[in-house]
């Protein structure tokens, strides 16, 4: 649905974003651009400035306060430049601090001018602050006018402002100037006011209050009512996957056969259009939760992620910009959303490695070696699908990125869905249906897939496949799938280009066609992933406009999209588990949600037009949000008492198995670590003896023993009883609370919760810590909340939970 120039500018515009994010500073004594005057006494800051005349004015000038009229008298003399041309002065008023226009889109002057104080020429009026306002200019003489009597006349002045520049650009001197065009006037210029109009925000009229209720019990998950069996994954691409992604895939196959799905946004807790001042969260901030699904970005070794990480963060906490530590922040905000109950993708926005450049040295990570180049997605040159395959001219630098990735998946603690190659099937992005062969795009999907498990031993990942809305037919998607051993997880992608309401579409003849469109896709794209025993998710959507933009500022022909889509998407005969919105660069460029600017005490919120819409949207039963399914994701793990098998793949060493490779020690230092050994299951092979992957030292993944499914682990799960902890203290202060917990013997952590309600369905918070005490920060102050608590073990990499506590209720200090 993307064509190639969307695709380009909603992509390239992050660029721009992390540009912007690294220079914003919050500052609370930025003045609002509200009434700049209005007569209340005094002149509110302003003063006569010839600073923009240039020498073009030559007479005398004043600014004061006129008490009797309670306006602001403007006294102007051309008479000495009445054969200029352009003769320019004016007023101006001055915040350092900057001031901010953002929440308008246009600027009204009332004044009153003396009809007898000039015989001929023009006199202009021009707006300046920076590029705020253009090049318009106003002929006063030329506008209609209140006759006010003995010659005084009465003119309204609108303005439009740039709201792109004004979203981000707070500049610290609005002046009024005023040009004389070849004119003799000579006298007083009355302005009764300066007022800012028509807002670009509203306040809210609804409250957000979830429809929605996810519980799991009696190995079965239960929606709203509407309970599904929790099943055991048929098999999964990675034999070895840890319990907790056996748990996440249970959980979104059962969600999938409800009348519900997870809502998914791209960076929802680390980049946003509204105010910076609130949460991380554009969708927090209206809903008061994340969404259920959240996205992250490797692009070029996690770039921005420092900078977005500082910005939500206390300055104890703040990283130094390096590649490591932008994997480190991406992997820290990925643990904050899935302690909130988000569930995380990864997406990749490869560099172009053929445009890579190498750094000289010795490194301790391997990717340092190199300079990927940052956003290259979208260049199409360097043939790279056909060199970064194994002896490949570009397979080292392409094993190097691949290890950002690992690092990021080892820091992260919980699932992540990784969709490598999206949108193959146009040809945007260099692994492109142009840009390789069928057969080659297979072998380096698969080859990504074997590195990141079997070299690198990452097994907290289920991994998607998301083409876009290209393939009309099963054959057409048989022709870029890299196979069922392979995937997990099959969507795709479609963007509502140039939505027009109904009543448009009816009125001018013109059709809106994507609805239609988009049910046809899900039909057949959820057909496919039935037949083949995989989960079926609408990977990517959102709305697309003309000039870069996503959600308009103002008027969104199709206010109720979000529930339009939500409707479609949760049709039972899909099977859709989620689907994903795109991201929120900021303001002033494209964002895919609605924005809140401001809170009231009273819980009002003040921002998009469509903020109402999309609490709709999230009170509907229908959307499953981070706050609904955080404590249903940890139940599942704990809602049945045999051990867990999962089916092997019936593949392990295909032809694009990766082979060893030899890394040079001269150029990538040793590190202490060393290859993961991997245990794969097979019918016939096992794994190859020796790898050496670029990230680790020259050294070898060790043989592994092939493991039927016959075979049980040594140490079961009805072995092993955990006894129940107990909230044995909670320390309270203000805002905050220390919990001390009861030791359990066999204990490896606790998963503590706190909730405001006894029933803990809803404003939940959740932690999951190794010691036995953890404290609870940003609570609200004379409040009552809950605790409960539960120890838990792991046995053969499954882990196994212990009973609940009993509720211990709290109440904060004033």
């Amino acid at each position: 649905m993307c064509d190639l120039k969307i695709k380009l500018n909603k992509y390239t515009a992050v660029i721009l974003v992390i540009i912007m994010i690294s220079t914003i500073i919050y500052n609370e004594n930025i003045i609002k651009a509200d009434n700049m005057f209005s007569g209340n006494g005094s002149l509110n800051g302003w003063s006569y400035d010839d600073s923009w005349s240039n020498g073009t004015y030559t007479g005398a000038g004043s600014c004061v306060y006129d008490s009797d009229s309670n306006m602001m008298k403007v006294s102007l003399d051309y008479s000495g430049d009445s054969s200029t041309s352009w003769s320019q002065t004016g007023i101006s008023r001055t915040s350092w601090s900057g001031i901010d226009f953002s929440e308008y889109t246009k600027v009204s002057i009332d004044l009153y001018y003396d009809s007898t104080a000039y015989t001929k020429g023009s006199l202009y009026v021009k707006l300046a602050a920076d590029e705020l306002f253009g090049d318009n200019v106003i002929n006063i003489f030329k506008q209609e006018y209140t006759d006010m009597g003995n010659g005084k006349r009465k003119v309204n002045l609108v303005f439009d402002i740039d709201q792109n520049l004004a979203q981000y650009d707070k500049p610290y001197k609005f002046l009024v100037l005023f040009a004389g065009s070849n004119t003799d006037y000579k006298g007083d210029i009355y302005i009764e006011r300066i007022t800012m109009m028509e807002h670009l925000y509203v306040y809210s009229t609804k409250k957000a209050n979830t429809g929605t209720s996810v519980t799991v019990a009696n190995n079965s998950l239960n929606v709203n009512g509407e309970q599904v069996a929790l099943k055991e994954p048929l098999k999964l691409v990675d034999g070895s996957a840890d319990n907790d992604v056996i748990n996440m895939y249970k959980y979104l196959q059962a969600v999938g056969q409800t009348g519900s799905t997870v809502f998914g946004h791209m960076d929802d807790v680390s980049q946003k259009a509204g105010s910076l001042s609130l949460s991380s969260s554009d969708t927090k901030d209206i809903t008061g939760s994340v969404s259920g699904l959240t996205g992250f970005e490797s692009s070029d070794c996690f770039s921005g992620y420092v900078t977005r990480y500082n910005l939500f963060h206390s300055s104890s906490q703040q990283l130094t910009d390096t590649k490591e530590n932008n994997i480190k922040a991406a992997a820290l905000m990925s643990n904050e959303a899935i302690d909130q109950g988000a569930i995380i993708t990864l997406c990749s926005h490869m560099p172009n490695f053929s445009l890579t450049t190498e750094n000289e040295g010795t490194f301790n990570k391997t990717y340092e070696k190199y300079e990927f180049g940052g956003s290259t997605f979208y260049i199409l040159t360097g043939d790279v699908m056909n060199k970064i395959g194994e002896g490949g001219e570009y397979n080292e630098i392409y094993k190097a990125y691949l290890d950002t990735i690992a690092e990021y998946a080892n820091q992260v603690n919980g699932v992540i869905i990784y969709r490598p190659f999206h949108e193959c099937t146009g040809s945007w992005f260099w692994w492109g249906a142009d840009l390789c062969t069928e057969a080659k795009f297979k072998e380096i999907f698969r080859y990504t897939v074997e590195y990141l498990r079997d070299v690198k031993g990452v097994h907290n990942m289920l991994y998607a496949y998301s083409p876009g809305t290209e393939p009309t037919s099963s054959s057409d998607i048989d022709e870029r799938y890299p196979g069922d051993d392979y995937v997990d997880i099959i969507g795709f992608d479609a963007y509502d280009q140039y939505p027009i309401s109904d009543e448009t579409a009816s009125l001018t003849g013109k059709k809106y066609t994507f609805q239609k469109t988009l049910k046809a896709k899900m039909s057949l794209f959820s057909a496919y992933a039935e037949n083949h025993g995989k989960l079926f998710a609408l990977t990517e959507t959102g709305v697309a406009n003309e000039d870069n933009k996503a959600l308009l500022e103002t008027g969104n022909e199709r206010p109720d999209w979000f529930t339009e889509i939500l409707n479609i998407v949760t049709d039972k005969q899909y099977n859709c588990c989620y689907f994903m919105l795109w991201t929120n660069w900021a303001r002033y460029g494209a964002y895919y949600t609605p924005y809140v600017m401001k809170v009231s005490d009273d819980g009002i919120l003040y921002g998009h037009e469509l903020i109402d819409n999309f609490i709709d949207f999230y009170n509907n039963s229908k959307s499953i949000f981070a706050n609904d399914q955080k404590v249903a994701i940890i139940d599942v793990g704990n809602t049945k008492e045999e051990t867990t098998t999962v089916q092997p793949t019936t593949t392990v060493a295909p032809t694009t198995t990766v082979k060893p490779t030899t890394v040079k020690p001269t150029t990538v230092a040793p590190t202490t670590t060393t290859a993961k050994p991997t245990t794969v299951t097979s019918t016939t092979t096992t794994a190859e003896p020796t790898v050496q992957p670029t990230t680790v030292k020259q050294s070898t993944v060790q043989p592994t023993t092939v493991q039927t499914t016959a075979e049980k682990p040594t140490t079961s799960k009805m072995s092993v009883k955990l006894d129940r902890t107990k909230v044995v203290k909670a320390k309270k202060s203000i805002k905050k609370v220390k919990i001390l917990l009861k030791k359990i013997k066999e204990a490896k952590g606790y998963v503590v919760v706190i909730s405001k309600k006894r029933n803990f369905k809803d404003k939940v918070k959740m932690r999951k810590i190794k010691s036995n005490s953890v404290n609870f920060k940003g609570l609200k102050k004379n409040t009552n909340y809950y605790i409960k608590a539960r120890a838990y073990t792991k046995i053969n990499g499954e882990t196994i939970y212990g009973k609940w506590s009993k509720k211990y209720k709290i109440r904060l200090k004033r």
